[in-house]
């Protein structure tokens, strides 16, 4: 079974992508899912969640194998 490898999702306000505009997004560039996946991980994209208590990150972090922080200035693995 490969394991859960967390991949921060950070927001941004995108313009004219769909025929909805000032939406607000939650993404990550592909190449970061595509490498966790190619290294024999299953990627999880982690939404920012407004008014996330300490329980949810928690919760969260107990179901990851590690994480990929790549909104941070270094990535960082555990």
């Amino acid at each position: 079974m490969r394991p859960l490898i967390g991949v921060t999702a950070p927001r941004s306000e995108e313009t004219g992508h769909t025929e909805k505009t000032n939406q607000i997004y939650d993404f990550v560039q592909r190449t970061y899912s595509a490498q966790i996946y190619l290294a024999g991980g299953m990627p999880v994209l982690i939404p920012s969640v407004a008014d996330a208590g300490e329980d949810y990150v928690q919760d969260l972090l107990s179901r990851l194998d590690g994480g990929v922080f790549p909104d941070l200035e270094e990535t960082v693995i555990r």
